[in-house]
């Protein structure tokens, strides 16, 4: 009886010693409290992009612009991408009414080689035609030659490239540069024909041509004189007009005409060379028009 007795509470023993986890997983069946519970880092778990994922950098393009300036000059900007490989460049300026090329003595050399190091080039043009006798002769009377222009790029490798030109619009209607050496100064003029308003200007300060305003700046050897040499003054003059459509009919019109006054510093050497710059932007692209003053300045 004693033997069987002992043989049940040995049976019970290791019956509930089976249902106990081992001594390694006491705490592996019990649920941690949520509030206890540690959640991963999902950041941690992010593998940052590879240089090869990023967006590549905006490149620069060759591009070539043009504005008109009244109705007989006109501007062009280029910008050369990659000027090291650039063997040379050339403009090309053609009418698109005949088809014909025009001032081939101003740009079949091409774009100097100083200029291309620099990978910017600015010019102007004529917007007419040398002899427009003949070219009525040809195209219908009252006919009016309808410019573009192509950029042409050899590259060092062989590959050629060609880029159409964009029209940005006009500049002032008219501009007049005139040194008076009895006074030292120089006088720029701005035309508004067939406006309303004289054209906004700022003085040595090309930063702040936007919109509507122009800047002008005076040079003298390089140099841009200084602000307060500048005086502004405004004129009107009254003038007759007719449009090509109606030419029997004649229109009085108020020109609107903004006179920058430039005072050259002093003393001046014989061999001082001045340069008029005009700094303008039209339809977002800016425009810079420089005219040399070639009279002796003493």
């Amino acid at each position: 009886m004693a033997t069987m007795l002992f043989s049940l509470i040995l049976l019970a023993v290791t019956v509930y010693e089976a249902g106990l986890p081992e001594a390694g997983d006491m705490t592996s069946s019990i649920p941690p409290d949520d509030a206890t519970q540690v959640q991963p880092n999902d950041n941690s778990m992010q593998v940052p992009p590879s240089a090869e994922e990023l967006p590549p950098e905006p490149k620069e393009e060759s591009s070539i612009y043009t504005a008109t300036i009244g109705g007989s000059y006109g501007l062009i900007d280029v910008t050369l991408a990659d000027p090291e490989t650039i063997s040379s460049a050339k403009i090309t300026m053609f009418d698109q009414i005949s088809g014909e090329t025009y001032y081939e003595d101003q740009f079949g050399a091409g774009i100097p080689q100083e200029d291309i190091k620099t990978g910017h080039y600015s010019t102007t043009y004529y917007n007419y035609v040398p002899d427009f006798e003949a070219y009525w002769a040809a195209n219908g009377e009252g006919a009016f030659p309808d410019f573009a222009f192509t950029l042409t790029i050899e590259r060092t490798d062989g590959e050629s490239e060609e880029y159409a030109s964009e029209h940005m619009g006009d500049g002032p209607s008219s501009i007049s540069v005139r040194y008076e050496k009895d006074a030292g100064a120089v006088k720029v003029r701005l035309y508004n024909l067939l406006g309303e308003d004289f054209i906004p200007v700022v003085c040595g300060a090309p930063e702040d041509a936007a919109g509507e305003t122009v800047s002008v700046t005076v040079f003298v050897d390089g140099q841009p004189i200084p602000q307060e040499n500048y005086t502004v003054a405004d004129e009107t003059e009254e003038s007759q007009v007719s449009h090509m459509d109606t030419p029997d009919e004649v229109e009085t019109v108020t020109d609107y005409i903004r006179v920058i006054t430039a005072t050259l510093p002093q003393p001046i050497s014989a061999d001082a060379k001045a340069t008029v710059a005009l700094d303008m932007e039209l339809n977002g692209h800016r425009f810079t028009y420089k005219n040399p003053i070639i009279d002796p300045l003493v």
